[in-house]
């Protein structure tokens, strides 16, 4: 046995607040489909919820940013939303330094349950996308 050779992580929670997904699920969505709507935000957002609900997290599609453009009639694309969200990618404290620190020694990769183009807009955002050999999602890999 040649020891340890890799080092896996998942994304969210674990190296990136969720503040990303949170803003692009559960405000900017929201905010487009009320402005297309011109309905108040607040009902935009109990629509807009429901309708997850009602696709429910089992299915594929409750995470396929363009199955909900193009449900909600939103106009955009994903690369839109993504620029518009993307002040909201935050690393966790720390977690930086541990990666610089562990990618000396190993290789690192991403396992999430995220699509991948989320993981990789997060990842080149946040400047360490080059740390990680592999980036696998379990929805699209």
């Amino acid at each position: 046995m040649g020891g340890i050779k890799a080092v896996s992580f998942d994304m969210d929670g674990t190296l990136f607040q969720p503040t990303f997904a949170d803003e692009v699920w559960h405000e900017h969505l929201p905010r487009l489909y009320a402005r297309r709507l011109g309905i108040p935000l607040e009902e935009a957002k109990r629509v807009v919820e429901s309708e997850y609900e009602r696709v429910g997290d089992e299915r594929r599609e409750w995470y396929d940013l363009e199955f909900w453009i193009l449900k909600f009639g939103l106009g955009v694309t994903k690369e839109e939303i993504f620029s518009a969200c993307g002040g909201k990618v935050k690393l966790y404290p720390d977690v930086r330094g541990v990666l610089e620190a562990l990618f000396k020694r190993f290789r690192l990769v991403i396992c999430t349950n995220a699509p991948k183009e989320f993981a990789q807009f997060q990842l080149e955002k946040a400047g360490i996308r080059d740390m990680f050999f592999r980036v696998y999602s379990a929805l699209t890999d």
